[in-house]
């Protein structure tokens, strides 16, 4: 049987049809990759904002608890920060720690700026707490306010301290 070719275009074909299928499934295979990692991020990052989101509200049954205790008088109305202070604290906690986690697991990592705002939130929560809501519950429980508390310069003292807690928390999630 003479050799008219065939056999050579059929092997030649053959060769680089392989070839064309082992490149086109190495590139389903990177994209595959790249996307489990951009659904892994994207799962975190909805993680860390409901935690973030949590925290706030926790923050803000603390601030209500105590206004309306400090306008009240009557410790009942301290039951929303009664309660949400052990949680709040174990939340932020996790929110730092869970973005310290991550800042671990990714060489280029752009996590220490949202550290930075994760930690600024706590921190405005703390300073809301020691300056603000710590003080005012001990003076209230001690002597009954003289004027509205709410309208007292310690009142006003809070809210601009809760100010920048709501401040922080903006900043955090817009970011994250």
């Amino acid at each position: 049987m003479p050799d008219t070719g065939l056999v050579s275009l059929l092997r030649r074909t053959f060769w680089i049809s392989l070839v064309a299928i082992v490149a086109i499934a190495a590139s389903v295979i990177v994209v595959a990759i790249f996307q489990w990692d951009r659904d892994r991020i994207s799962e975190h990052s909805t993680a860390v904002v409901g935690m973030a989101r949590r925290a706030q509200l926790l923050a803000l049954d603390r601030e209500t608890g105590i206004r309306g205790f400090l306008l009240t008088g009557d410790t009942a109305s301290l039951a929303p920060d009664l309660a949400a202070r052990a949680p709040l604290r174990a939340l932020l906690d996790s929110l730092v720690r869970a973005l310290r986690t991550i800042a671990m697991r990714r060489i280029d990592s752009d996590n220490p700026p949202q550290q930075r705002r994760a930690g600024a939130f706590a921190a405005a929560i703390a300073r809301w707490d020691s300056l603000f809501a710590t003080p005012a519950i001990a003076q209230r429980l001690s002597a009954p306010p003289a004027t509205d508390a709410a309208l007292s310069p310690r009142g006003l003292a809070g809210k601009i301290l809760f100010d920048d807690v709501r401040t922080r928390f903006s900043e955090f999630e817009s970011e994250e």
